[in-house]
């Protein structure tokens, strides 16, 4: 059978989308398996034991938000013996996150008819690949920004995301980038806010021994990272902690050869069974924490300021003006992000290319349009307090050569 030509369009989109969320980037191997019903919540999402939950929700269906409900923990006094049980039920307590999602564009042309006969190649495919690779890198960006809960002060002609500053940040980024719930937010040595950072207070040993201490004793502990093929290789859940290039330079300065090859040696050891794409390259593991280093960074140089949450209930937020150099981590467990897609404008699925003639017909352009939101998840408990659900940020200070 012969596909028309806006059949072939559609195959074509679908099958975009669908490559577009194999590509191994860092978005992708943070997202769980692919979409299933969610009994009882009547959603279609990925695995919610995953960093990031992707919600397709409004795929079919008019409108511009997705709703990701949380159920909070049945705990209290069980009923003993013969006491009547009548008038100690427990309601079922939920909590909800809200995220919007916009739809964005970004077009090529081939230059016109007299610049495409200058060269051999098929421009069309090329254009086509050209933004599938701009989308995985804008994807990268979002991601990063919304997870550390930040854009940060360094800007290079190589990024699609600009500043903070930029007009039209707050538009590209979908919903607000929140800063870091107060109790998620932990700081390099002995300062207890970003602005009593100094030189001394850089990334060590002692602050991931910090987080994993930190983790067991909370009332309500964030999530474990758990994945399918490492549990069917027996594997225990673990957490991962991303840090930059710096960071990672200052952690092997702190330890010793000894502690460093442990590191590395139980990273290996952790990966066997099961061939996951986190475990591979450069890798280092403290128990159940898995240490990478990212190639992106968040940074803020001195003298920038910050948006810090205040320990209140509702995480209101202020700015704070760093000293030094400083530079963001992520200690990342289940539910950190969500991502949410809907329908393009004009299409029928999550992405949609087009080939237009302009100018006359002596150009061709080729327009991506994408429809996706993110947000860091956040929820209140059962004592309306605000708390960020997956992750936790750790800022330090950076070898002062830093870029």
């Amino acid at each position: 059978m012969r596909l028309s030509a806006a059949q072939r369009q559609k195959v074509f989109n679908a099958a975009l989308f669908s490559q577009s969320t194999r590509l191994r980037s860092f978005t992708n191997l943070l997202t769980g398996n692919a979409p299933q019903g969610t009994a009882g919540i009547g959603k279609t999402q990925t695995d919610a034991d995953a960093p990031i939950v992707r919600v397709n929700d409004l795929q079919k269906q008019p409108g511009n938000e997705v709703i990701v409900d949380l159920i909070h923990r049945l705990a209290g006094k069980p009923v003993m013996g013969d006491k009547r049980i009548e008038g100690r039920s427990k309601s079922m307590s939920f909590a909800s996150h809200t995220l919007k999602i916009n739809q964005g564009r970004q077009v090529v042309n081939d230059g016109g008819f007299f610049n495409s006969t200058l060269t051999a190649h098929n421009l069309e495919p090329i254009a086509r690949k050209l933004l599938q690779e701009y989308f995985k890198e804008l994807d990268e960006e979002t991601t990063l920004y919304h997870l550390y809960g930040a854009r940060g002060s360094d800007y290079n002609s190589l990024q699609n995301v600009p500043l903070e500053i930029d007009a039209e940040f707050a538009e590209i980024m979908v919903n607000e980038v929140l800063a870091p719930t107060y109790s998620r937010h932990m700081y390099g040595g002995d300062a207890q806010a970003i602005d009593q950072l100094d030189s001394a207070d850089k990334m060590s040993l002692e602050i991931i021994d910090n987080l994993s201490l930190y983790i067991n004793e909370m009332a309500a502990p964030i999530r474990p990272i758990k994945l399918a093929e490492a549990e069917k290789a027996g594997a225990d859940p673990f957490y991962l902690y991303t840090v930059t290039p710096r960071q990672w330079k200052d952690l092997q300065d702190s330890a010793t050869t000894k502690d460093y090859n442990q590191l590395v040696a139980q990273a290996q050891t952790r990966s066997k069974g099961f061939n996951h794409p986190l475990f591979t390259g450069e890798c280092l593991m403290r128990e159940n924490i898995l240490i990478r280093k990212m190639p992106r960074r968040v940074r803020f140089a001195a003298g920038t300021n910050v948006k810090v949450s205040k320990n209140d209930k509702k995480a209101t937020t202020e700015l704070r003006t760093v000293g030094v150099n400083v530079e963001r981590s992520a200690l990342i467990g289940a539910q950190a992000l969500g991502v949410a897609y809907g329908k393009t404008k004009k299409g029928t699925a999550q992405f949609d290319v087009r080939k237009d003639e302009k100018d006359n017909g002596n150009l061709e352009e080729f327009t991506l349009a994408y429809c996706q939101g993110k947000q860091a998840l956040r929820f209140e408990d059962q004592d309306g307090v605000m708390h960020d659900h997956g992750r936790i940020i750790v800022d330090t200070a950076v070898s002062q050569d830093a870029a």
